[in-house]
């Protein structure tokens, strides 16, 4: 087995990950490694890749004895989790989660059902860094918002482009934290966007901003969009602050106009698609775009910068589906949006809780595009991959097709998605007639816009079968899985289908909902 770990070396991958725990022969390894792959795969919000993430892997399968080795092993961002070292010594931050702004891994905290022991680890882990930060010297307050602008382009739906912050102390979050150790519910501590003033972390996200910026002016730019002579030194700049950061890249908010600035993988498809959104009032409006490739989906990685406007209101988080703003139901804002955005023949493939935002009248839009596809059939795969598959039907996937259909909707209560679940399971599995209708009632009255969409499900089936369609068929548009390539779409029955009949589909799921 050591030999086999030994290979597992800098650019260790998941292949050789798992050929080291089989090496060791232990009962049940198999599984545990899948469950552990499947949880830190969620947190990613994308594949496993080798070298970093290999090596965050590797540490958690020897922190559950799956291989042998120290529990040192070197976590991700070593070498900024140096730079941040004080001089005083200190409790190291989480190899994962010390790089996160304090109010958004609370939110991602609350997003954990405390019963579910599949993330326990990762909830332990949260909760671990979460103690280390309320024994850290209190930070600076959180800043205040610049002063709000107006959207007043004809035909705007509302109001947009910046949302009010909420002017909150650090003590504030250090008492979230405290309710949270104690298995009490945090209140809501700030609107998107909110971060403390300069810290380690927002220096960071600026250096690593300039030095994308000069790679970039170095490599060339194959395109432009928008505004040609926009200033991207403003993102970087004194009193810049960091938005958020993953796999993609980060994203700054500019200190005068505030203005979003993304910058990492993205490509002419995503600064498409914001284009588009923010046409309508689905998202936030495209400002300029530098980039040097068509579409992060080139397999090839593609740099590239995007200034947006900031959208407004707070993300779904821990709401629940029936709060209402301004006489809105959540989960109604969440699926009003989703069938918009589905209708335009757009998939988010990423409409998780944090990347819808609701606003104070109600209306939600969307952020980080960067995962989402132009295409109704993808569209519509996301679209009816929030149902389970029909009881005796078996999905059969293309090659590089990817399976689960839309899993991010149904993990999150805030979006509806957990009562769609239970609702489906008891059909699919036949429970009582009693137990089915209390499930349904639930659904009706929590979320009555779902519920009017799982009832056009059943009239999207019938007239997929009158297309020609089997139930097998039904069940692999339903199966195919959120940010399978594009390539997937030509396969199967998905090559049968015509984009018109997929926009038909579309357009009989989300009838009546506007």
């Amino acid at each position: 087995m050591r030999n086999a770990l030994d290979k597992a070396s800098e650019q260790v991958g998941v292949v050789e990950l798992y050929k080291a725990v089989a090496a060791g022969g232990k009962r049940g390894a198999a599984a545990e490694f899948e469950r552990i792959k499947k949880n830190f795969r969620n947190e990613l919000g994308r594949n496993i890749r080798a070298g970093e993430d290999g090596k965050e892997l590797k540490r958690r399968l020897i922190e559950a004895g799956l291989l042998p080795g120290k529990q040192s092993e070197k976590p991700l961002g070593d070498l900024f989790l140096k730079a941040l070292q004080p001089k005083t010594p200190r409790e190291a931050p989480d190899a994962l989660y010390g790089a996160w702004p304090t109010d958004q891994l609370i939110k991602f905290r609350k997003g954990f059902d405390e019963g579910d022991q599949r993330f326990r680890s990762t909830r332990e882990r949260i909760d671990k860094e979460l103690a280390r930060r309320a024994n850290e010297p209190a930070e600076e307050p959180l800043l205040v918002s610049p002063p709000r602008q107006l959207d007043r382009s004809p035909g705007a739906r509302t109001q947009t482009v910046l949302p009010p912050k909420r002017t909150a102390a650090t003590e504030d979050v250090m008492d979230d934290i405290s309710r949270i150790l104690k298995g009490e519910s945090p209140q809501v501590i700030s609107m998107v966007g909110a971060t403390t003033k300069a810290t380690g972390n927002v220096i960071y996200a600026r250096e690593d901003a300039r030095d994308h910026d000069q790679t970039m002016l170095r490599n060339g730019i194959s395109r432009e969009l928008g505004d040609k002579s926009y200033r991207w030194e403003d993102s970087y700049g004194s009193g810049s602050t960091k938005l958020g950061a993953g796999a993609f890249g980060t994203v700054l908010r500019e200190p005068n106009r505030g203005n979003a600035v993304k910058r990492g993988e993205v490509g002419a498809l995503e600064a498409d698609l914001i284009h588009r959104i923010g046409n309508v009032d689905l998202g936030p409006k495209l400002l300029a775009a530098q980039i040097d490739g068509d579409s992060p989906y080139n397999k090839k990685t593609k740099i590239g910068r995007i200034a947006m406007t900031v959208v407004p209101g707070s993300p779904i988080g821990s709401k629940e589906p029936d709060k209402e703003i301004n006489g809105v139901k959540v989960a109604d804002a969440y699926w009003i949006a989703r069938a918009d955005l589905h209708r335009m023949g757009i998939a988010h493939n990423d409409m998780h809780i944090d990347n819808v935002l609701i606003d104070r009248k109600g209306v939600a839009r969307f952020v980080d595009m960067g995962l989402a596809q132009g295409s109704p059939k993808a569209a519509l795969a996301e679209a009816m991959g929030a149902f389970m598959t029909p009881r005796g039907a078996t999905a059969t996937r293309g090659s590089e097709a990817e399976g689960g259909g839309d899993w991010q909707v149904i993990r999150w209560n805030g979006s509806g998605g957990r009562l769609l679940k239970s609702y489906e399971y008891r059909l699919k599995r036949g429970a009582a007639p009693g137990e089915i209708e209390a499930a349904r009632k639930e659904l009706e009255k929590r979320a009555p816009v779902l519920a009017r969409i799982v009832d056009n499900k059943a009239a999207v089936q019938y007239a997929m079968k009158k297309d020609g369609f089997s139930l097998d068929d039904i069940a692999t548009v339903i199966d195919h899985g959120i940010r399978s390539p594009m390539e997937t779409y030509n396969q199967g029955v998905w090559a049968r289908m015509s984009n018109e009949q997929a926009e038909q589909y579309i357009s009989i799921l989300y009838e009546g909902v506007v």
